[in-house]
Formats: structure tokens, C-alpha cells, sequence
């Protein structure tokens, strides 16, 4: 039987938290330097913020496709 219910998103907090804990993981495995580790620390960052913008201007693109503007 297949799973009908739609795939959860994630938030842009959720997706940084569980891409750092991996690369914490990856850190404390000594598959990654702590340079390296930096790196992609700030590359993740920044991708969380640009997708954190990408979703509140969606829910507001839904907002006013929803219930319009404010008159």
C-alpha cells in the first residue's frame, strides 16, 4: 500500500539542524579537518538563509493568492 499523505518540508531551520548535525557526525568520524568543517558550516548557512527567503515569500505569495489583498 503506498503512503498518500504528502511529503513534510522542512523549514529552513530544521534542514540547517540536520545538515550540521551530519556534518558534526562527519567531524567527529575524522572523515572531514575542522577547516573543512567550517567551510561547509558557513556554505550551509548561507543556503538556509536563501531558503528561509524562498519561504516566506512563498507563505506570502499564498497569503495573498488566498485571501488577496488588504484593502
Amino acid at each position: 500500500m503506498g503512503n498518500s499523505r504528502k511529503k513534510e518540508k522542512k523549514t529552513a531551520v530544521d534542514w540547517f539542524a540536520c545538515e550540521i548535525d551530519k556534518l558534526v557526525i562527519d567531524l567527529q568520524k575524522g572523515e572531514i579537518e575542522p577547516s573543512e568543517y567550517l567551510i561547509a558550516f558557513f556554505e550551509l548557512r548561507d543556503r538556509a538563509k536563501k531558503k528561509e527567503r524562498k519561504q516566506i515569500n512563498d507563505a506570502k505569495k499564498y497569503y495573498k493568492e488566498t485571501y488577496g489583498h488588504p484593502k
